[in-house]
């Protein structure tokens, strides 16, 4: 299943994803912060089967263009700041796993299913579950 494509937020948990920060340590200012814009952001994707290519919009900061080799761990500049990425494609699901400079880790699976995209994010016990929508 191709993970290209624009998606734009269906069904988003503003409150679930404040606690994630906020299990991650992030600052207040972050936690606050992400309820303010989540609605608001928005991927387009390019699977080119062996790396991803991925712009955010409508970030407070501006767009961001990121590829990443799939099965590669690399080290990427986050909202929680220098961080270690490795995403790994299984069938329809692309999974990552994050490594942040405060030593906290996080896990993000995202499932393609025809045009919905579910983005789950855990850390420890905790999860947190977002629907996009492909355009």
């Amino acid at each position: 299943m191709s993970f290209s494509g624009t998606w734009k937020p269906h069904k988003t948990d503003k409150e679930g994803q404040k606690k994630f920060y906020e299990l991650l340590d992030a600052p207040p200012a972050i936690q606050e912060g992400v309820g303010s814009f989540m609605d608001k952001i928005s991927y387009t994707s390019q699977d080119n089967g062996d790396s991803m290519t991925t712009t955010i919009h409508g970030l407070p900061d501006g767009d961001k263009v990121k590829t990443v080799k799939l099965g590669e761990e690399v080290e990427d500049q986050g909202r929680l700041g220098k961080m270690k990425v490795k995403l790994v494609r299984d069938g329809n699901k692309i999974r990552s796993t994050e490594t942040y400079a405060n030593g906290k880790t996080s896990s993000t699976v995202r499932e393609v299913n025809g045009d919905v995209m579910t983005v789950t994010m855990a850390t420890g016990d905790f999860t947190v579950s977002h629907v996009y929508k492909r355009e």
